[in-house]
Parts: C-alpha cells; sequence; structure tokens
C-alpha cells in the first residue's frame, strides 16, 4: 500500500524508513534522548546536511539549540539566529496562523529576496545554506519547538514535506511522553518514589497486560472511572487491555503510516482522566493526570463571542496551538482556525497575542 497526498506518494522502502523512525521516537523516554535521536537519524528519512532542534520560549529568546553536526555552524550561531528570529518566515507565519506543519523557506521567499535578508547574508550564507525544511512542536508553555533541516544545493521535494508531516503527529506525542516522563522524574524521583505521589496515577504492567506495581491515586482513579475495586488489582479493564493492544499493534503494521499514540481519555462529572502508555522493553508504564474537561468560558459573558469562540479563545490564551486546541474541544484544526478568524474580527484585532492581551485586561465589551 502507498501512502499518497496529492499528487506525492511513497514507495514501501520510504514507508518502512518512516515506521522504524516513528517506532524510535515513541521508545525515547527521555527529552535529552528523543532530541539526539532526532538529530542524529532525521536524515535517513530527509535527507540534509544539517539537521537543528530549537526551543524558544514566548518571548522569541533561545532556551536550548543543538545542531548536528555541530561542527557545520559558525562560532555565535545561537546568538545570530536569536538575533534574527523576528526576521524567520517560518516563525512569522506560526505566528499569524498556529500553523505547525512542515514548511519551507521557498514557501514565502523566492531566492532573490531570501538572499536580499541579513538573516541570509549573517546566517545562513557563511555556512552555505540555500534551503530549510522545519516543523514545529508545542514544549512546555509558553515555548515552541522547531526541528529544522537544512540543504545547501538543492531544495526540499513535496515528498520530503510528505514525510515531515506523516512523522509530526508522532513527533508531537513522543515529545509529551517525554515530558510527562521528565515531569514525574522531577516530583516523585524514579518509580519506587512515584507509587506515592499525590497528583499522578502510575502503573507498571508486565508485557502481558498484569499489573505489577500500582500507587494509590491510580488505585482510587480506576475505581472511580471504572467501578473498579481499590483492593486487589492485577488486571487493568477490559477496555484498558483492548487499547493496550490497539497501541502495540499499531506500530507493528508494514503497509500504512500508523496513526499517533495517543493518550486514553475518559470523562466523568465534569472531569476526565488522561492516560499515557510508555512500553518497554520488558514492562510498561501507565501514567494518569486528572484534568477538568475544559476552561469556564468567562469570556462568553463579556464580548458577542459565542461560547465555542470563548473557548478557543480560553484554550489560545493558555498557550494551546490550533492543533492542541481542536484535539481538546473535538474539532478540526481548520474549524479552529475559522473561529479564530471570528474572534479577531468581533474583538478588532489580528493576532493570536492581541486578542489574548484584550481577554486578559477586558479590552472588549458587550456591544
Amino acid at each position: 500500500m502507498r501512502v499518497q497526498d496529492g499528487m506525492e506518494r511513497l514507495t514501501q522502502q520510504q514507508l518502512r524508513v518512516l515506521l522504524k523512525f516513528v517506532r524510535g521516537c515513541y521508545a525515547c523516554h527521555d527529552r535529552d534522548a528523543l532530541i539526539s535521536y532526532l538529530l542524529y537519524g532525521i536524515s535517513t528519512l530527509v535527507p540534509a546536511e544539517l539537521a537543528a532542534f530549537t526551543e524558544i520560549d514566548g518571548g522569541g529568546r533561545i532556551v536550548d539549540m543543538r545542531v548536528e553536526p555541530s561542527t557545520a555552524t559558525l562560532p555565535g550561531f545561537r546568538r545570530l539566529f536569536e538575533r534574527h528570529l523576528p526576521q524567520h518566515p517560518h516563525f512569522t507565519y506560526y505566528q499569524q496562523t498556529g500553523d505547525a506543519s512542515a514548511v519551507k523557506l521557498s514557501d514565502f521567499l523566492t531566492r532573490r529576496r531570501f538572499h536580499a535578508l541579513k538573516l541570509y547574508s549573517e546566517l545562513y550564507e557563511p555556512m552555505n545554506i540555500e534551503y530549510v525544511m522545519s516543523v514545529l512542536v508545542p514544549g512546555p508553555r509558553p515555548c515552541l519547538l522547531a526541528v529544522s533541516l537544512h540543504r545547501g544545493r538543492r531544495d526540499f521535494s513535496e515528498r520530503d514535506r510528505l514525510l515531515l508531516n506523516l512523522l509530526h503527529p508522532h513527533l508531537i506525542q513522543a515529545y509529551a511522553n517525554a515530558e510527562a516522563i521528565r515531569v514525574m522524574r522531577q516530583e516523585v524521583g524514579l518509580l519506587g518514589q512515584a507509587m506515592e505521589a499525590r497528583d499522578q496515577g502510575v502503573v507498571l504492567l508486565t508485557k502481558d497486560g498484569r499489573v505489577r506495581l500500582i500507587n494509590s491515586r491510580a488505585q482510587q482513579w480506576l475505581a472511580d472511572y471504572f467501578g473498579r475495586s481499590s483492593q486487589h488489582v492485577d488486571h487493568l479493564p477490559v477496555v484498558f487491555r483492548t487499547w493496550l493492544a490497539h497501541q502495540e499493534a499499531s506500530l507493528n503494521v508494514t503497509d500504512d503510516v500508523p496513526l499517533p499514540r495517543k493518550p486514553f481519555v475518559v470523562e466523568r462529572q465534569g472531569e476526565r482522566l488522561v492516560i499515557r502508555h510508555l512500553c518497554e522493553a520488558d514492562r510498561c508504564i501507565l501514567l494518569m493526570e486528572q484534568q477538568p474537561v475544559s476552561v469556564q468560558p468567562v469570556a462568553f459573558k463579556l464580548s458577542d463571542l459565542t461560547r465555542r469562540e470563548a473557548e478557543v479563545l480560553l484554550w489560545v490564551a493558555h498557550g494551546k496551538t490550533n492543533v492542541e486546541v481542536a484535539e481538546i474541544l473535538g474539532l478540526s484544526s481548520r474549524t479552529v482556525q475559522k473561529h479564530l478568524e471570528h474572534i479577531f474580527k468581533k474583538l478588532g484585532v489580528e493576532t493570536r497575542v492581541a486578542a489574548t492581551r484584550a481577554l486578559a485586561v477586558g479590552a472588549f465589551r458587550k456591544r
């Protein structure tokens, strides 16, 4: 079977390489390990002379930057990149649209216009870089993560873009998993200490699905959401086991691109339980956390926004991307963008930042 997007298709060999890379991403249970895996391995998927990982905070400052090969960069590359970031078309495009999918410099600039920028003359030209393709991943709020590929002689093709876009949702989920582990380790140390964690449920399973270890919070949530006894839990509910089996099977396909390994989510009485599946060679770990189902749309009473528009705005104000808002509210990212366009028009603003600021200061009133 071939994966097709428009006129572009993947060969069976390209699909096998993509599947192998996706499995490797999910096997990285540590942020640094995932970043290293991306930088060293992504060129097997989309050939490039230089790969970069950049973490940018809400103020446009670089929190972390890693490049492979590191010897290919200029002295002061990080400082130069931060200086020219406001001029970078990829960054400005995301600020305006919230679209985090793969984009190329040539989508926005002719080579003539690109060469006229200081971004080129001071940063890219000295490294013989002519072509760049990037994809963005939501990081710890309010940070944004960019995975960028660079070439000197040949622009990236639409097939390269297709590969990166197929990988994109898996990058988002793999990074979210790694972040969940990082937070858990920060708060409670290793798994033994996590057994009595206050705000996270932790379940350690054998490969055949038997419960080896479970903390009291996870026991309580299983009882609350599934009616399970909090005593003598040795197997998960059937719906859980079915989900886990599907998760395992999804990465063993050989003829299609797997769907992202999204968390298991169940709702009750205004709250949701989110369960992430992290699997190693001989055991699986389930991390559980409880969240409110939605943010109360306080803006709904303050303007002409509809309730759905108010919900979208509240989640945007919480630093969520269009993709994340769509997943939270059960919409498509295109519908979220349409809601934002209506919000901008009603509030008399042009950007996400301005709309968020209007919400913060209560600058809009019922007309």
